[in-house]
Formats: structure tokens, sequence, C-alpha cells
């Protein structure tokens, strides 16, 4: 007779690759202890375990680029107050941390974890995917998975929902006032970075001559080219700044090409 585990195990089948288990990278020491500690001093009443998963836990992390992915089992549903102080501790501890570029946690509770209905999803995910830093390592109430149908669902079974969603996104933000909206900020920031790289005048003498108002509006009539090309970089300025920068070189490109070719017609011989 034939004996299946409950994961759907026969033996002699090829299960999915183990958690990883390998040595951490030095780099993220700091990080991964004070997580620990922060959580234990703050919300140590509620956590059941912390997991460990992604980029960090398999050893391949890049710092200042990966984040730290991890699973928080509390010993019940959360409050929505305690809800809220994980979130601010979530936050406070990513800004503390500028060698990953974010911090998630994915939060669970003990009685959901070890439900036959979340077998598939939870139990494959503490098996395979997560690696227990401190608390009660429910991986072990888990036998191996092997690769099933029940699996992908489990995991992925909302695969759909998220495009949707981010369909909904990217449609929203074609909407002309959405597109304007991310115009103003990113014109807004290329602006304050101008500002910023700017010296500032060590002296009053330092300074450029200034230009009154008038005279400068009355210049700028002189000349309906001028005025063109007013209304022009005023048009530009309000679009993304890649597309500013390529829209004002060929602007200019164009007038030093009827600049040459205007010399040309008065000098031909030059």
């Amino acid at each position: 007779m034939v004996v299946v585990s409950p994961t759907g195990l026969v033996p002699g089948m090829p299960t999915i690759a183990p958690a990883p288990c390998g040595p951490l990278q030095p780099h993220f020491d700091a990080l991964l202890h004070d997580v620990c500690a922060s959580l234990a001093t703050q919300a140590g009443h509620l956590l059941d375990g912390i997991y460990l998963y992604g980029s960090i836990a398999r050893g391949d992390a890049t710092p200042g680029v990966s984040d730290l992915d991890l699973t928080l089992v509390l010993r019940q549903p959360p409050t929505p107050p305690q809800g809220e102080a994980l979130e601010t501790l979530r936050q406070a501890l990513q800004t503390r941390h500028p060698e990953v570029l974010k911090i998630d946690f994915d939060i669970g509770y003990r009685a959901q974890v070890l439900a036959t209905e979340h077998l598939y999803s939870w139990g494959y995910w503490l098996k395979h995917q997560c690696r227990c830093l401190c608390g009660n390592d429910l991986a072990l109430h888990f036998a191996p998975f092997p690769p099933s149908r029940a699996i992908a669902l489990a995991v992925n079974g909302d695969f759909a929902q998220v495009l949707d969603a981010y369909a909904r996104r990217l449609d929203d933000a074609r909407e002309p006032a959405a597109l304007r909206r991310r115009c103003a900020n990113l014109r807004g920031g290329w602006r304050n970075n101008r500002r910023a790289r700017r010296p500032a005048p060590r002296s009053t003498a330092d300074c450029p001559p200034q230009t009154p108002p008038g005279a400068r509006a009355a210049s700028w009539r002189r000349s309906p080219a001028a005025l063109n090309r007013q209304s022009a970089a005023a048009s530009v300025t309000r679009l993304p700044r890649p597309t500013t920068v390529l829209i004002r070189a060929m602007l200019w490109w164009s007038l030093f090409l009827q600049r040459n070719a205007h010399a040309r017609s008065r000098f031909p011989y030059r």
C-alpha cells in the first residue's frame, strides 16, 4: 500500500526545492538584528514567528537595491490598532536602513497558517520559500510538497485580478488630468534640482544685472521670431523632462540651420 502524505507526496516522487538555508550576507546582519529586536520589543506579545524570504533569504541581494521581505505570523488576527502599530514600525525600520530599498511585511496568524484549506498556500509558502528568523518555525508542521497545480492556483490564484488592477491604474494614468499632474510634478522636481545645483553668489558684485520686467517684455515684442521662440519654450516646459530636452534640442537645431542658411545667402563664397 502506497502511503501519501497530507501534501500529496508519494514515496519516490520529486519535491519542490527546499527553502533557502545558506549563509546570509554580512551586509544585512545589522538590519536583521534591528528588525528582530524591534519587533520583539514593540510587538512581541503578538508574534508567533518571523520569517525571511526573497533575495536576502537566498543570499543574493544587492545592497541599496533589494527589498527586505518578511512574513510575520501572529498568534491571533491583528486588530486595526495593532495593524497600524505594525505599519508604523515598518516605516520606521525602512527609514533607518538605507541598505534596502524598502521593507515589506506579509502578515498572517497561526490558526490561518495551520488551517487545512490553506495547506497549499501558507503551508507551501513557509515550507519552501521562507526561513525562520525567530519564534516558532511552523514550517516543521508540513512535509515537503511535490509540484502540483493546487500550489500554482493557491499562490497565483489572484493573478488575473492583479493584472486587472495594474491595467486600471495605467488607464487612470492616461487621463488628461492625471497626465497634467504628472507633468507638473516632473517639471517641479526638475526646477528644484536645477536651483539646488546653481551656486550661490558670494557677493552682490557676483550677481548678474537684472533686466526690468517691462524691458524684457519689450525686447521680446521687438521680434516675431523671438516671440515664437518664447511661446514654443513655454509650451515645451509643460512636458516631462526627457520630452522637453528633445524638443528644445530640435528647436535650437532648426534655428541654427536657419541662421546658417541666412548667412550663406548673404556670403555665398565664404
